[in-house]
């Protein structure tokens, strides 16, 4: 809100800027360079100048922002990178309908195959952007990961990136996500659960928000001042987050990967997984649960809730692959760390089965050791 109140701002002032300059320098002249308007009375060739300078200024903004939401959002961004490209062409068209319309000379016409160029420099180039989207996460961030499935090649963070999208896929567990998350959306039931509720006084600095659903957690966070990249491998719940993220300017980076095999590089303050490793065998989520909290930060925290044996309520797992922890595992799992808060929650459901749930809340020892 406050960036597009300056935006806003900026233009107001430049308009009538542009203008007066336009009419100083371009009518003081023995034969008027603006032959357009320089016969008219003095006001009225300020307020039409004035008008379409504001229309240039506004249509160059939006094309700007356009192209830099495509540039660092994750393939596939096809739409994203039309639009862009098609309100770069905008404001060129409209840079040259104005330069001809003032001065009578068709080379105006020129800016529209440059905004053509700059537009495929910016936008078509692969290269560009994926240095765009590395640079937003220091080396390389999430957005990397589709564009390296995308293109079938290997990246300097992943291995083997052609598996990210394919096995997302298939996975029972992720369609029955995604669409709860579609419905969701429709509905706009996008409050905290429990479980976020309780995670998010703990939120600090740098957040890694891993299985981020909706990202109604990192929409949270990123409000209250912190800075979150959130991942998940529902593309709905991908795309409405990168919306409300882009919408109200927030701090996030928004992802979809495969988080059974994603490999996270960064350290974090704060890292979340809630509701996410009992969708993998058993060995994958110990290996990715030793993972994140190898990536906390020494004195960081780390939030993680999962289903424990006692649940019953199946229905949303993929029978080949999930893991249900054992009742006091999660906590065994962060021996050396400061328990913050432990907690077992059970929830009926459907066909008189039950939701058993636990979330460990721990701090990572600020010296560094084994996690």
């Amino acid at each position: 809100m406050l960036r597009a109140l300056i935006y806003g701002l900026t233009i107001l002032h430049l308009g009538p800027g542009i203008a007066f300059a336009l009419l100083a320098f371009g009518c003081d002249q023995p034969e008027p360079y603006l032959g357009a308007v320089c016969g008219k009375a003095g006001l009225s060739s300020f307020g039409l100048l004035t008008m379409g300078a504001w229309l240039v200024l506004v249509v160059a903004l939006a094309a700007s922002r356009l192209v830099q939401r495509a540039r660092t959002s994750a393939p596939p961004n096809t739409t994203a990178r039309t639009l862009a490209l098609l309100a770069v062409l905008a404001a060129g068209a409209l840079l040259g309908a104005a330069g001809e319309w003032l001065s009578g000379s068709q080379y105006w016409f020129l800016a529209i195959p440059v905004a053509l160029a700059l537009g495929w420099l910016l936008l078509a180039n692969p290269l560009a952007c994926t240095a765009e989207s590395q640079a937003r996460e220091g080396t390389a961030g999430p957005s990397a990961i589709a564009a390296s499935a995308r293109s079938a090649q290997k990246s300097g963070r992943r291995q083997n990136p052609s598996q990210y999208i394919g096995a997302m896929d298939s996975d029972a567990s992720i369609r029955f996500f995604e669409t709860q998350f579609q419905r969701q959306v429709r509905q706009t039931d996008l409050s905290l659960n429990p479980f976020e509720q309780q995670a998010l006084p703990y939120l600090r600095g740098r957040v890694l928000d891993y299985g981020c659903g909706l990202g109604n957690l990192a929409v949270a966070a990123a409000r209250q001042g912190c800075s979150v990249v959130a991942l998940d491998a529902s593309h709905a719940a991908i795309e409405h987050l990168r919306q409300v993220a882009h919408t109200e300017s927030l701090p996030i980076t928004a992802a979809e990967a495969d988080l059974r095999t994603y490999e996270v590089r960064d350290e974090y303050d704060t890292i979340a997984c809630i509701g996410l490793l009992m969708f993998f065998d058993c060995p994958t989520a110990f290996a990715q649960l030793q993972q994140l909290q190898a990536h906390v930060r020494p004195g960081g925290v780390a939030v993680v809730n999962v289903l424990v044996q006692g649940t019953t309520y199946l229905g949303m797992f993929d029978p080949s692959s999930h893991c249900l922890f054992a009742r006091n595992e999660m906590r065994a799992r962060f021996g050396g760390w400061e328990i913050l808060r432990s907690e077992y929650q059970d929830f009926p459901t459907a066909n008189d089965t039950t939701k058993s749930f636990v979330t460990v809340i721990a701090r990572k020892p600020a010296v560094r050791t084994a996690a």
